[in-house]
């Protein structure tokens, strides 16, 4: 069986569950920042999907 998941936030969360999932056999289909102005101040955000095969 395939699971796909999509997981987004900032860089610093993205950094993390990333490192996790990646350990746990997940596989990156695709990846991509959204950079955004909000109340005068750049935000970034990452969306990230994912693939993990499983028996």
């Amino acid at each position: 069986m395939i699971q796909v998941k999509c997981i987004s936030g900032e860089t610093g969360y993205m950094e993390t569950e990333l490192s996790a999932m990646l350990t746990e056999g997940w596989e990156i289909i695709s990846i991509e920042t959204t950079i955004y102005e909000s109340y005068g101040n750049l935000k970034k955000d990452t969306t990230a999907y994912l693939k993990k095969i499983s028996n």
